[in-house]
């Protein structure tokens, strides 16, 4: 049986950030002939299977059932039986928390360097979860080589939450794909005063709570109250999309914003857009779809949150609105209307920060050497 390099471990494979990220690092770790198995937990969600089906890559499943304890055995029996028959260099988990039960198998099992990926900030103290991942951490702590967190944000968070040290942690952004995100030469944006043309906004996110389309929808609804001809793309998909859609009926907005759903063509539909709009909460933790916007040349709005400022270089990428509020977001679309000079300084901002530290091909090699080229690896 031929030993593998390294496992990556997904919880599903929706159409959103870590599932991404995973695409972009398999891609680059396979032009460098490293044998990867990819695991997922469960198998709902399938936005990317083919994707990663192309990538000609063992896959297989965990079948977990969270609503029973025996996951946990599951987990632990699965990943120890896996561990010794393929002895991995190093294991990849994308969901925190359940790394802990992995961790304590593969390390059992003779795998050396077991990191997990921190996407998220830490859930707030008064919160049930909080504990549960308080101690699902502490007990993963001495078999867990490293956290790797996408940003100082994240780092922070986790870092004061869980009372862990600096030399536990590691930080390596997100990236977008570079062979598929192109910038584009010229600046579209159509300004508000020519009122025969319609202004495309759009936001590529999971319609989850973590998220804020809501808000957005509202300014939409503003902004047609004030006569200007907009349209919102909305790309993703969740649990809320039955709500967002009631409420967009309700708005009567049923031909402004219209629902995308999962697509796998985003550099596609970026190029459609005359603004980028991000709207987030203090839960989001990176941030992709911003990342590839910059990439794309677009002007970028988003929610003045931690995430969005630590990647937007504190409003120098993008102008940034106030959370949840759905005046700001309108009065930020109309500043970056009529913007015009600004927003070619902000454009190329971008394009040059994400080139500099948004690149798969950056994080790729950030992850090798964490994953493979460590000495304990």
């Amino acid at each position: 049986m031929d030993n593998y390099d390294l496992f990556i471990i997904l919880d599903t494979f929706s159409a959103e950030g870590c599932p991404i990220l995973a695409l972009n690092l398999i891609e680059e770790f396979k032009s460098l002939n490293l044998k990867i198995l990819l695991l997922r937990l469960n198998d709902k969600n399938n936005d990317l299977l083919e994707l990663f089906e192309k990538k000609n890559i063992t896959i297989k499943s965990y079948g977990l059932n969270y609503k029973r304890f025996s996951r946990y055995f599951k987990l632990l029996f699965f990943t120890y039986k896996l561990s010794r028959l393929y002895k991995p260099k190093s294991i990849l988990c994308f969901p925190l928390g359940w790394h802990s039960i992995i961790a304590i198998a593969a390390k059992f099992a003779g795998v050396k360097n077991v990191c997990a990926h921190a996407g998220n900030p830490a859930h707030n103290i008064n919160k049930k979860i909080f504990w549960k991942f308080s101690l699902l951490i502490q007990i993963g702590r001495p078999f867990t080589n490293k956290i790797i967190c996408c940003s100082n944000y994240i780092q922070k968070s986790i870092i004061e939450s869980f009372s862990l040290s600096n030399n536990e942690t590691a930080i390596i952004y997100n990236s977008y794909d570079e062979d598929k995100f192109i910038f584009r030469n010229e600046y579209k944006l159509k300004v508000k005063e020519n009122s025969s043309k319609e202004i495309v906004i759009g936001m590529v996110g999971r319609l989850e709570q973590h998220k804020d389309q809501e808000s957005l929808i509202k300014a939409v609804k503003i902004l047609k109250d004030k006569s200007i001809k907009i349209k919102l793309l909305l790309i993703g998909d969740g649990t809320l999309r039955f709500k967002l859609k009631q409420l967009t009926r309700e708005l009567n907005l049923i031909d402004q914003v219209i629902f995308l759903g999962s697509r796998n063509d985003i550099e596609t539909i970026l190029e459609k857009l005359d603004i980028f709009v991000f709207s987030t909460t203090e839960d989001e933790g990176f941030g992709i779809a911003l990342a590839e916007a910059m990439a794309k040349g677009i002007p970028i709005i988003a929610s003045n949150v931690e995430a969005c400022k630590e990647v937007l270089l504190n409003g120098k990428c993008g102008l940034l609105f106030k959370p949840h509020s759905p005046i700001s977001i309108a009065n930020t679309i109309n500043q970056a209307l009529i913007d015009h000079e600004n927003n070619i300084k902000r454009i190329f901002e971008a394009f040059s920060h994400a080139s500099n530290n948004f690149t798969k091909k950056k994080m790729s090699k950030l992850y090798l050497e964490e994953l493979i080229n460590k000495k304990n690896a």
